[in-house]
């Protein structure tokens, strides 16, 4: 490293130098060289400004007429007189799909194959019409095809807290349901008829008198066998108790007590003696009661089976080929007239007890209801369904709890469907972003579609937290195309990172946020406009209205070339438009009306953009619009806050050292600069070592700065203007304020297009009207964004005027010729710039450094 020397010691170590200098050049032989180099030594002092010294060559000013923008490229106007009608009342309305054959085709793809796996993702800017263009795509396709099946849940008899699904043809689910009310309703009235028909009893009687006549004479045998051993029977409900007699007459306990021991001993003998006889009659008895319930039993089982299969004969003949509804009306068969059976019971015994007829605990008969968990019954095709809300219960169903005495009750009738289950068959469209709002939905939903199959389950035991109490229903097969609609972002962050994403969504539907703006999508747009008109039941436009539309459309997507796929704001200013226009009283919407609205949205959302403006017309943000300043120049950013757009200057500065430290990036060394500028500044760094480190090695230091800056800076459309004030620094040649610069650069110095060039453009103009236009003022920007020029009226009518002007270029000495006035100079045969140029001027100055450096440096 070279020593620094103490400026109040300068002469001496001058000298010292110019001594050693001489010493060494007695040894080397070689006077002349070394004194030249002494002499540098002793008299070499940094450059005074360049331009006191030396005389730039002027550029010609037929330069600056060559460079600006003509005024029929500042806009492009739309020819009215290519429409060929006169309102859009002459318009028949129409849906068809403007411009977006990539995607359709895509769309029309994905949709052809029904295999697993080949869902579709639709990526494109929000507005592009993507949810509209799947409705009326999927609406065509689903009525070409057959409608969906019906799903029901029924009671499961074997396991009841499993519900068993079946299948039915579209609308007979609900069929099935009013099939199995009347039934039960049915029998609810034939079977107590039945079974209190004069017939049922006469016959039940006579079998009761069978029965009774066989008990009273096994009675009666008995009872002869205990009065021959002097007893006798009494029934009572612990069974026949035996008395003993005497002389004919039943003994009492006091009777019987006051007999003699040896008296009483013989009664008890003979007791024992009867006991084996009454068992059996008992036995008998119990035997005759089960016969006789059993017989009952019969009779009324063959009464309730004929009833049962006569009011089911119809239904079993009409399911006979849906083996799962057999299944299902086998267990009814088996299972119903007991239920009949021990419901009449519990009524009867209820009206005993209060006069009420009883019903059994909950809805009676509950396990006859059928669930149509999916009723198809209304479509016409395929199902289309769009969840605009899909939380995990919505999609993917649920089973409701409701309490009861404070705990949670579930049932058949608790089971609903989701989206999931109701677009089966067919097509689900969800929003993409609305899916991973919610907890739980991603994983879930990619789980059904990897196997096919609809579970319901609580979000609870799906996701191994504590498990609930309720019904498990069976899973339903799943025959579903998901159609996911998305922005590109969200498309390749589940791309790279989901590694199930690319094998379920195999097919993507790229809708484009522009297109041609040629003859064709013309005639669409129009046709967009008339069908608004219709169906918003709006004034309808003329000739002037369309072609402002059109070229408002241009400006949304900054292209001469194109216009805006984003229909949502299309048709956002020509409902604005039309409220203009009711307001003016006005029969059509014109030309006036379009500009009027889309002022006024601007208006309405440019507040922030205003307190800007005045704070630089009051000087609170310094900006400079008329002066000439050396290493200052305006660069332009655009800021997005919500829904408003806005250009505003910024004041780069820069300043140039001594050293070797090369270009330190201010906003970058405070943490406030991104990836994209740091990249910007690097490559300008790049550039002037390319440029100027040739001959000798770069000994510069020089410091970027953007001047009241508060908050992060990126982008690299500033790199261009950061360059212009280094190399003004360097040249010590100024920079004309009056002009505002954009572009990027890149390693070889040209200039490369930028985003937001309108709003640049209007946001310097904005600031120069308001402090008054000079006739000097204007925006430079890179040429190929001149066919992204769709400025505002007063710009061109600035321009038209002269008063204001657009420039384009391609390469940094373009630039460096507009913004200082004088030839920015070219490598000559002897390997320096040319005489009286600007880069000769950063060279000299460069070189200067470099000697000086070196100069500093002899003492190491």
């Amino acid at each position: 490293m070279a020593k620094k020397t103490d400026p109040r010691k300068k002469s001496s170590v001058s000298k010292s130098k110019a001594k050693k200098v001489k010493t060494a050049s007695k040894t080397t032989k070689k006077p002349v060289a070394k004194k030249a180099e002494g002499k540098i030594v002793k008299k070499e002092k940094l450059p005074v400004p360049w331009l006191l010294k030396n005389t730039c060559q002027p550029v010609d000013k037929k330069f600056l007429k060559k460079k600006e923008v003509p005024l029929p490229k500042l806009f492009a106007t739309y020819d009215e007189s290519k429409l060929k009608f006169k309102t859009t009342e002459d318009i028949k309305p129409s849906n068809k799909i403007i411009d977006q054959q990539r995607a359709v085709r895509a769309i029309h793809f994905g949709l052809g194959i029904e295999k697993p796996g080949f869902n579709i993702y639709v990526a494109g800017m929000e507005g592009t019409g993507k949810t509209s263009v799947i409705k009326s795509f999927l609406q065509n396709i689903a009525n070409k095809k057959q409608p969906a099946n019906d799903w029901c849940y029924v009671h499961n008899f074997e396991v009841p807290e499993q519900p068993i699904a079946i299948t039915l043809p579209p609308g007979q689910g609900k069929i099935l349901r009013k099939e199995m009310e009347d039934l039960v309703e049915q029998l609810m009235i034939e079977i107590p008829e039945a079974f209190q028909s004069e017939e049922y009893e006469n016959n039940i009687n006579s079998r009761m008198n069978y029965y009774s006549e066989k008990k009273s004479k096994l009675y009666d045998e008995l009872d002869k066998i205990a009065k021959k051993k002097s007893f006798s029977l009494k029934s009572s409900r612990m069974g026949i108790i035996t008395i003993p007699m005497k002389r004919g007459k039943t003994l009492n306990e006091k009777e019987y007590n006051a007999l003699p021991e040896k008296e009483r001993h013989k009664i008890e003998k003979k007791r024992t003696e009867l006991e084996p006889k009454v068992l059996e009659f008992a036995r008998s008895i119990r035997a005759l009661d089960q016969e006789a319930k059993e017989t009952v039993a019969e009779i009324q089982n063959a009464l309730g089976d004929y009833l049962i299969n006569l009011a089911m004969e119809d239904l079993f003949k009409k399911y006979k080929n849906h083996d799962s509804v057999m299944e299902y009306l086998n267990h009814v068969k088996e299972n119903l007239l007991h239920s009949i059976l021990e419901y009449i019971e519990d009524s009867e015994e209820k009206e005993k007890d209060n006069g009420e007829i009883r019903t059994r605990e909950g809805k009676p008969f509950m396990e006859y209801e059928v669930n149509v968990f999916v009723d198809n019954s209304k479509l016409n095709g395929a199902p289309v369904v769009i969840e605009n809300n899909p939380t995990y219960y919505n999609l993917f169903g649920k089973v409701e709890k409701k309490i009861e005495y404070g705990i949670y009750v579930t049932g058949l009738a608790s089971i609903k469907s989701g989206s999931i289950h109701r677009a089966n068959g067919g097509y689900l469209v969800i929003n993409a972003i609305d899916v991973f709002k919610m907890p739980m939905v991603w994983e879930t939903l990619k789980r059904i579609l990897r196997n096919q199959m609809a579970f319901i389950e609580d979000i609870g035991e799906g996701h191994g937290l504590l498990p609930t109490s309720g019904v498990t229903p069976e899973p339903i097969p799943l025959e579903i195309k998901l159609i996911l609609i998305g922005s590109d972002e969200i498309y390749h962050l589940l791309y790279s990172y989901d590694e199930e994403f690319k094998k379920i969504f195999k097919i993507k539907s790229d809708f484009d946020y522009q297109m041609p703006r040629n003859q064709r999508t013309v005639q669409g747009y129009v046709s967009f406009i008339a069908t608004r008109s219709h169906v918003e039941n709006l004034k309808h436009f003329n000739r002037s209205g369309v072609a402002a539309i059109i070229e408002y459309s241009s400006r949304l997507v900054e292209s001469q070339k194109h216009l805006s796929s984003s229909f949502g704001e299309v048709k956002d200013i020509i409902i604005e438009s039309n409220f203009i226009a009711t307001e003016q009283k006005s029969k059509y919407i014109n030309r006036e009306h379009v500009e009027k609205a889309v002022n006024e949205r601007k208006h309405r959302s440019d507040l922030i953009y205003n307190h800007y403006v005045n704070n630089i017309i009051e000087n609170q943000i310094l900006i400079d619009s008329t002066q000439k300043v050396i290493g200052q120049a305006n660069g332009l950013a655009v800021y997005m806050l919500g829904d408003t757009t806005f250009g505003r200057p910024n004041r780069i500065t820069s300043k140039v050292f001594k050293g070797k430290t090369g270009v330190i990036n201010i906003e970058r060394e405070s943490d406030m600069s991104g990836q994209t500028h740091t990249k910007g500044v690097l490559i300008l760094s790049s550039l002037i070592r390319a440029k100027f480190a040739r001959r000798f090695p770069l000994s510069l230091s020089a410091t970027i700065c953007f001047e009241q800056s508060y908050s992060d800076i990126d982008g690299d459309s500033a790199s261009s203007t950061e360059y212009y004030t280094i190399i003004s620094a360097l040249s010590e040649i100024p920079i004309k304020q009056s002009l505002s610069i954009t572009g990027s650069i890149n390693q070889k110095g040209e200039i490369q297009p930028i985003g937001g060039v309108n709003e640049k453009i209007e946001g310097f103009f904005e600031i120069c009207n308001k402090r008054g236009l000079t006739g000097e003022q204007g925006v430079i920007i890179p040429i190929q964004n001149v066919t992204n020029l769709m400025l505002n009226n007063e710009i061109r009518d600035a321009a038209k005027k002269g008063m204001f002007h657009i420039y384009a270029i391609k390469s940094v000495e373009e630039g460096l010729e507009l913004l200082m006035g004088y030839s920015a100079g070219k490598i000559e045969r002897d390997g320096l710039y040319t005489k009286n140029s600007i880069y000769r001027a950063v060279e000299d100055k460069l070189e200067a450094y470099f000697k000086y450096d070196k100069a500093e440096g002899s003492d190491d």
